[in-house]
Parts: C-alpha cells; sequence; structure tokens
C-alpha cells in the first residue's frame, strides 16, 4: 500500500512539473502570473511590429493597440500631429521626400523630429477630414507611446 501511494505521488507531482513547465513555455495562467511576478512581459503581452506600408494598405484589418516602427516625415505641432514613413522605403531612397504612403500619429507629448526612427504604440481610429473639396475619412494612430 505504501509503495503505491509513493508511486502515485510521484506521478502526481511529475504531472504537475510539466504542466508548470509548459505554462511557463506557452503562457497559460500560471505562465502569466510567473510573468506578472517576475516583472517580465506575459507572452499575450508581447507584440508584432508593423511597418507603415502594412497597416496603410489595408488599415481596418487592425484592431486593437499596434505598434508600428517607422520615420518622421512631417510635424504639425498645432493639431499635435506628426506622420510616419515605412523605415524600409527610407533605407532605399535616404530621404524622406520619394515617400508615397505616410500614417499621421496624433500624439499629446513632444513631437519627435524629422528624420528620426520611431515607434509607435497605439490604436487606429477612422477621422473624418472636412477640406475645401468637402469631407473625407482617413485613418490615424492615437499613441498612447512613442519610443
Amino acid at each position: 500500500m505504501n509503495k503505491s501511494r509513493n508511486k502515485l505521488t510521484v506521478i502526481i507531482g511529475v504531472v504537475v512539473l510539466i504542466g508548470l513547465g509548459t505554462s511557463l513555455s506557452y503562457g497559460g495562467w500560471f505562465g502569466d502570473l510567473f510573468s506578472r511576478l517576475s516583472g517580465q512581459k506575459p507572452l499575450q503581452e508581447k507584440r508584432i511590429v508593423l511597418n507603415v506600408d502594412e497597416v496603410v494598405v489595408d488599415p481596418s484589418a487592425y484592431q486593437g493597440t499596434i505598434t508600428v516602427t517607422g520615420i518622421v516625415y512631417a510635424t504639425d505641432t498645432g493639431q499635435k500631429l506628426f506622420a510616419i514613413i515605412d523605415k524600409r522605403e527610407y533605407e532605399r531612397c535616404k530621404t524622406i521626400t520619394c515617400a508615397t504612403k505616410y500614417l499621421k500619429v496624433r500624439w499629446d507629448g513632444n513631437l519627435p523630429v524629422k528624420e528620426k526612427k520611431v515607434m509607435v504604440i497605439g490604436n487606429l481610429r477612422e477621422i473624418e477630414i472636412t477640406t475645401t473639396s468637402g469631407k473625407r475619412k482617413e485613418y490615424q494612430l492615437a499613441a498612447m507611446e512613442v519610443k
């Protein structure tokens, strides 16, 4: 009886250790708890960094918080906006003036300088713009953080 109880205890211990190891490696509630207690970001909070061109082609495909990297193309301090272009295009061209696509970023902090590489974390918002030729819709990235 004692031997079978010891075997059962060992089996349960091994199953628990495998479960904990799997949780740490692949996420799960224990992995998230461990990550939070250790100060690391949980797996679900790690973000994929997008390029400007990926977002501009189909902005409605991105819901929730996204991270976009790019090069500052223009700034407008009065409207608290700056625009970013795809960093790959900038690297090919070596100048900001050859960009054909850009993404406007709304940011309440200090605006970055032109030609600076930035990483922006925020949410895409569809905005209605009134111009002299009428109203149109565009997407802007409402920034929560700019690095």
